[in-house]
């Protein structure tokens, strides 16, 4: 039985398609796919980015091994969360932190496959429903390297499994209407004011009419 190159430490999922294969851009082939980030001053982080390192540079070597021909410049999945930048659209050549906060201080670890993932808790049972799995919640990734040469050459990362290790806020989470209208709710335990009790603003007629 194949096993995956690397299990990653803990780290936060991001754009999870697990359950359901989605087409990365319009016109591609849908893939099952999980981003994980990765803090940097994790424990034991910067030996695993190393052992990473080591299986990215020795596939480049078996794919190119004449270091004459090798291409110069190759597209690495695997990103630094604090540099990396849009490459097309309204916000290129801006850094992705400034829309995605939570890829500060961390390494940014994309995978994808065209096979649907084993995705499991802590103890080792099987989810099988998508919303117990969120973006934001910590999680481990499995995954294997692999370089290529089609339009692009560069190395990627094939997803192999998945397991939540612990809940969070998730990302993009909505506020609630707890916390947006607690400051309105009635002592009594949260009942509509009576008639008579809501008063208006006024002397704003002007800003919106």
């Amino acid at each position: 039985m194949s096993t995956a190159d690397f299990v990653s430490p803990e780290g936060r999922l991001s754009f999870p398609a697990l359950f359901e294969a989605k087409a990365p851009v319009p016109g591609a082939d849908p893939k099952f796919s999980a981003t994980v980030l990765i803090p940097k001053d994790g424990a034991g982080v910067a030996e695993f980015m190393q052992k990473v390192q080591a299986g990215i540079m020795a596939k480049v070597a078996e794919k190119w091994p004449n270091e004459a021909t090798r291409p110069k410049q190759l597209r690495i999945a695997i990103k630094n969360g604090d540099l990396v930048k849009f490459e097309s659209g309204e916000m290129a050549g801006t850094l992705k932190k400034d829309k995605y906060p939570e890829m500060a201080g961390c390494w940014v670890i994309p995978a994808s496959s065209k096979n649907k993932p084993g995705v499991v808790d802590a103890a080792g049972n099987p989810i099988l429903v998508a919303d117990q799995v969120k973006a934001g919640y910590w999680v481990r990734i499995s995954f294997n390297v692999f370089a290529y040469s089609n339009v692009n050459v560069g190395v990627s990362c094939g997803l192999q499994n998945v397991m939540l290790v612990r809940t969070d806020d998730p990302f993009g989470q909505a506020s609630r209407a707890e916390d947006d209208f607690s400051a309105f709710f009635n002592q009594t335990g949260g009942e509509a004011p009576a008639a008579g009790e809501v008063q208006s603003a006024g002397g704003v007629d002007s800003m919106f009419a």
